[in-house]
């Protein structure tokens, strides 16, 4: 009688079973719910066959790695599937446990069977590997490297992490082959690098590089460096060197730390007409932050923010008809603050305003830019604009100190920091600015007998 095959997808089954059992340990302490897949991938073993009824399907799962990134905790499973204890296929899985960092402390990583092959062109070449201190020639063999040998390295490393950034250990161990035009690969010598704390693994990045021309004895070498790009406010560059021909005998590229950056916000009073509207025609994500912000302040308080900085206006008339004029005006009878007089009690910020107003007018004799309330959320909207344009360029380090002054205390932690929304910091600089407004006496213009001045007393 013939056999019966059964679908594949009964090896993914099994698999699946497992990776649930991790999903639903402590290490997704943040519930199930908070479980985001990053992608699921299956690789047929070679030669495995197909699945039949009656075999005996079963599946091993081991942890690749549990890393820290931005949105949460990463961690990736391989399942190896068997059938009657012969591998048919190998599943891998990454997920992400949202807003659920891991301690640094169970954070790992394995790469195991990490392939490099290397041609060595030149006898220094071949002398720099020799003197690398993770480099042994096996004691069973005579056999050594020569200029133009091709080499295989397979690499494991296993790593754990102090910081998101750095290592706590690096074990790097593999083997090396000599590759040969005829028969196979020999087996030749091991690599075994054992540290502790650091930011790379100097087997693998030596191992990236790319030998691409011979250097001989006496040769005049000219190395060109350029600058390509960022990461995470890490320098990233490109390297070329080349001999007397202007031929090419080395390429690599690095990522280089840089001095720790301060970022600092200064408080009220640096605001001009037009500011960050040139980064916002340039920028993508600056003008998604003036665009989100000018929304929710016409939304919530019938005010166009942008207005505001392009036009500098002197007066600006609410009208609160209709429903989205209704929701406005609640908005406004909603703010409350305490009396400037001894009882401190609760007062509204607009006795003026009441459920029957029909208009409101916002008035400054220098400009509504000028004017408080509106002074600060212009300058926190700039701040955070300014701040998403460097992000999306990979300008800022994940190490970088902030500090602000004044208002500037709200930008800084508003732009460096998840302690607020957009939406959540503008209304408070907002209602700030009312508040402070509102403690100074003013006429029906807004003109104030009090003004606020910076002095250098030097």
């Amino acid at each position: 009688a013939g056999v019966s095959l059964a679908p594949i997808d009964f090896a993914v089954i099994s698999a699946t079973s497992n990776i649930l059992h991790v999903t639903s340990s402590s290490l997704f302490a943040g519930g199930q719910l908070n479980v985001v897949q990053l992608f699921n991938q299956m690789q047929l073993v070679n030669g495995s066959g197909m699945l039949a009824v009656g075999d005996h399907i079963r599946s091993d799962l081991f942890i690749d790695k549990i890393v820290n990134i931005p949105i949460g905790r990463q961690i990736k499973v391989n399942c190896t599937c068997y059938s009657n204890d012969k591998p048919v296929a190998i599943v891998k899985c990454a997920l992400v446990s949202l807003n659920n960092p891991a301690s640094h402390d169970i954070t790992f990583r394995n790469a195991f069977g990490l392939q490099f092959t290397l041609v060595y062109k030149s006898a220094a070449e071949v002398t720099v590997l020799e003197t690398k201190a993770w480099f042994y020639y096996l004691d069973s063999t005579d056999i050594r490297l020569s200029p133009m040998a091709e080499v295989e390295f397979v690499i494991d490393s296993k790593y754990t992490f102090m910081s998101d950034s750095t290592y706590s250990s690096i074990s790097t161990t593999g083997q090396v082959f000599l590759k040969r035009r005829h028969g196979n690969p020999v087996y030749t010598a091991n690599v075994d690098f054992q540290w502790g704390e650091a930011a790379a693994d100097p087997v693998v990045e030596y191992l990236k590089t790319d030998f691409v021309g011979m250097v001989l004895p006496g040769d005049k070498l000219n190395t060109k460096i350029q600058h390509v790009g960022m990461a995470d406010g890490l320098m990233l560059v490109n390297s070329k060197t080349f001999n007397e021909q202007g031929d090419i005998v080395l390429k690599c590229s690095a990522e280089i730390e840089q001095p720790v950056t301060a970022y600092v916000f200064t408080g009220q009073g640096s605001q001009t007409v037009g500011m960050g509207m040139d980064l916002y025609a340039e920028s993508e994500a600056a003008r998604n932050v003036w665009d989100h912000a000018d929304e929710h302040m016409q939304t919530k308080y019938g005010i166009s923010i942008l207005d505001i900085m392009h036009r500098n206006l002197k007066s600006l008339t609410l009208y609160f008809g209709g429903e989205t004029g209704q929701s406005i005006l609640a908005n406004y009878m909603s703010l409350t603050c305490n009396s400037c007089d001894k009882s401190k009690k609760m007062v509204p910020l607009f006795p003026e305003i009441t459920a029957d107003s029909e208009s409101f007018t916002f008035s400054a004799p220098n400009g509504l830019l000028n004017a408080t309330q509106f002074t600060q959320v212009a300058l926190v909207i700039f701040s955070i604009a300014s701040v998403a344009d460097m992000q999306s360029k990979q300008l800022i380090q994940k190490e970088a100190v902030f500090a602000g002054h004044s208002l500037g205390e709200y930008c800084a932690l508003a732009t460096l920091t998840d302690i607020f929304t957009l939406e959540d910091v503008i209304d408070i600089v907002f209602y700030c600015g009312l508040v402070m407004q509102s403690a100074v006496e003013h006429d029906y213009l807004g003109n104030l007998q009090y003004g606020m001045v910076a002095v250098n007393l030097s």
